[in-house]
């Protein structure tokens, strides 16, 4: 939910939608490990207007919306986002604009399920890099951003209408200087055509990845020595997007190398706190478990996650199955065999991590909240184990 309120102007409003993929619909086609979909795009909308004299008007996304296909002519959480800045539509979201050549919405059924208010801290933009050098490989230049994060590139540009550039983010370099997407996920990358005329900005909205370079293909830098007739970009970032749970904690000693851990130890978390922990912020993306409790006392020394950990464990709750098993991963995107879907290393977070936010809080109500997910877990637990000894899942993994 969304106070749009300062929004508002004297006279005629316009609500406008520009709506992605994001993990509903993966579009597949680049990296895909995870290619799943629960069908096309959709999205219900509501409204609330209260007028100065009390009353008050619902406004709801129905039949009488209408769409037309945005810019972006890619987008998936997997394989990055293309733009063509020359689909775009000047005032589409502005009152006054001429939609007749737009087409009636396509009304489907919601999904199933109950409709909840958004409990964790939203995602947001919370930093921005600076390049910190640049090298030319052959056709392309890599850019070292200076810090590994999850994130986006953000990059200014001005060239010829229909020119189109790439940029392409890792967290490795191959030998010869150019970036190195094997152990992260290939392909992954962004495209941006040009609409010419003038400097352009533009940031991807709908996909993050891990990465610390950048390389730019079909693009060179302003002032370069590189006679190509190319677009130029006089401006990239590296946009640092993460859960905004406020910070809770901080460290600082006479060591530098301690120092130096911890501020690389909160980077990964930030890098990995989303609406769920991930894994990872490249090739899966999703809510492994078993991270919560191993890293939990750096997790809880350093964030406030009184709106995050209950979060997840709610969506533990819903993971879990009839028999009392809950999944490696929570919400269970994807649904994976033998030790990767039961492993008690991972589906003991939830034990674990009612408890440990008891210690931390005081606050006990999600041990007695969740109990009985706790004892049904427990109890699969106990069905499962030979002379009290579980001996299945993982291990060392």
């Amino acid at each position: 939910a969304y106070d749009v309120t300062r929004l508002l102007k004297r006279g005629e409003n316009v609500l406008g939608v520009l709506l992605g993929n994001g993990f509903y619909n993966e579009q597949g086609g680049r990296y895909k490990k995870m290619q799943v979909s629960f069908g096309p795009p959709t999205l219900l909308l509501t409204l609330q207007v209260t007028y100065a004299d009390g009353t008050k008007e619902t406004i709801t996304s129905d039949e009488d919306w209408k769409y037309a296909f945005s810019p972006l002519v890619f987008n998936d959480m997997y394989g990055g986002e293309d733009y063509d800045a020359r689909l775009e539509q000047d005032g589409w979201n502005k009152p006054g604009f001429d939609d007749s050549q737009w087409q009636p919405v396509v009304v489907q059924e919601a999904p199933s399920g109950t409709l909840l208010p958004q409990q964790a801290s939203p995602v947001k933009e919370m930093d921005y890099f600076p390049v910190k050098s640049m090298q030319r490989i052959g056709e392309v230049y890599v850019l070292d951003m200076g810090q590994n994060l999850s994130g986006y590139p953000v990059i200014t540009v001005k060239g010829q209408r229909g020119a189109k550039i790439r940029l392409t983010v890792a967290e490795r370099l191959n030998d010869d200087g150019s970036i190195n997407q094997s152990q992260s996920g290939a392909p992954y990358y962004y495209e941006y055509t040009l609409k010419g005329g003038g400097e352009e900005k533009w940031r991807p909205r709908f996909s993050y990845y891990g990465y610390r370079y950048i390389q730019i293909e079909e693009a060179k830098p302003e002032g370069a020595a590189d006679t190509r007739d190319l677009p130029v970009w006089t401006e990239a970032l590296s946009c640092f997007v993460y859960n905004s749970a406020p910070s809770a904690g901080s460290f600082h000693c006479s060591n530098e190398l301690f120092n130096d851990a911890h501020r690389i130890i909160v980077n990964a978390i930030k890098s990995n706190m989303q609406a769920v922990f991930t894994d990872c912020p490249h090739r899966e993306k999703l809510g492994w478990l078993e991270q919560l409790h191993l890293n939990g006392p750096g997790l809880f020394y350093n964030f406030n996650l009184t709106r995050l950990v209950p979060k997840i464990l709610r969506d533990m709750q819903d993971a879990q199955l009839p028999n009392g098993l809950i999944p490696d991963i929570a919400p269970e995107y994807v649904v994976f065999e033998g030790g990767f879907r039961d492993s008690p290393e991972w589906g003991s977070a939830a034990v674990v991590l009612p408890f440990m936010y008891y210690q931390y809080y005081g606050d006990p109500s999600l041990v007695t909240g969740y109990y009985e997910m706790m004892k049904r877990y427990v109890d699969y637990l106990s069905s499962t184990a030979t002379g009290h000894i579980v001996s299945h899942g993982l291990g060392d993994w």
